[in-house]
């Protein structure tokens, strides 16, 4: 890799205002994290899930902010300190010093990183900065669960910058029912949620039932005797449609998309009500 692989990547992209370069910074930090944790054999133990993966391999037109990860299999004794060690050196070679602040709990099967930088600011082009808030705390958070659920398929996807690398992550289905057990379970209003809902309706992807179950056992929101099928899945669905608050949904994945091309304002129950009816035809 040359020097400087940040801010010339940073060239590439068209944005209209520091909010969207904001992002896009953020996602060239997601892509070299990612690089280096697959140059070091991180993806031997654990898979990339979530929104961001949905995002940076699949193409997902929002941006995204924390890098998600799934051991596969119970890893009570991991630590990102190897690794974190690892990305503090690529970050270092583009003259970019971060610092790491662990933020695992030991009772935890979540274990999180932040990677901060108080001058991520420097690569900024906009010279208007006043709209943008604490800046100097710009942060890179890395997540695994080290106790997933069971039933999770993998497939092997390819990164081109800032070099080749092989990243295991859920597959299709697997990632449709992670989001699907966030989107039930969570219990404030993220509009992303439901942007990526829109996603893999209109690539009719058919959710992993298995780890779905799994997942909504695993966070108390199934008991032992439920069967996740079409019927019950609409019916949960048509409920959280009916208790979002659409305004905060709204609001929400604004910050996260160009405006200029992408329309959310007809989003609401009517409308999500339609696509889960659309969702119970397909499965």
């Amino acid at each position: 890799m040359t020097s400087n692989i940040i801010s010339n990547k940073l060239k590439t992209y068209n944005f209209s205002n520091i909010s969207q370069e904001i992002h896009a910074i953020r996602e060239i930090c997601q892509y070299v994290a990612l690089y280096k944790l697959s140059k070091d054999g991180f993806f031997a133990n654990a898979a990339f899930m979530g929104g961001t993966c949905l995002h940076l391999l699949h193409g997902v037109e929002r941006y995204s902010e924390d890098l998600d990860f799934s051991s596969l299999e119970v890893a009570p004794n991991f630590d990102w300190i190897t690794y974190t060690d690892s990305i503090k050196e690529i970050f270092a070679s583009q003259e970019i010093i971060v610092d790491v602040i662990d933020k695992s709990k030991l009772d935890s099967a979540v274990k999180k990183v932040f990677i901060k930088e108080n001058s991520f600011g420097k690569l900024l082009t906009f010279h208007d900065r006043s709209k943008v808030r604490n800046l100097k705390k710009f942060m890179l958070k890395l997540e695994i669960d080290t106790n997933p659920p069971e039933g999770a398929n993998t497939t092997v996807l390819d990164i081109n910058y800032p070099g080749f690398a092989a990243i295991l992550c859920h597959d299709l289905p697997t990632l449709f029912s992670g989001k699907i057990a966030a989107l039930l379970c969570r219990k404030y209003t993220k509009g992303r949620d439901w942007f990526d809902f829109i996603w893999y309706l209109e690539n009719k992807i058919v959710p992993n039932y298995n780890f779905l179950s799994n997942a909504l056992k695993q966070q108390k929101f199934l008991s032992d005797n439920i069967k996740v099928d079409k019927d019950w899945l609409s019916d949960k669905l048509l409920k959280k449609a009916h208790e979002t608050d659409w305004r905060s949904a709204i609001t929400e994945i604004e910050t996260f998309i160009d405006s200029q091309f992408i329309t959310v304002e007809h989003w609401g129950v009517d409308y999500f009500s339609r696509l889960i009816e659309k969702l119970n035809k397909y499965l």
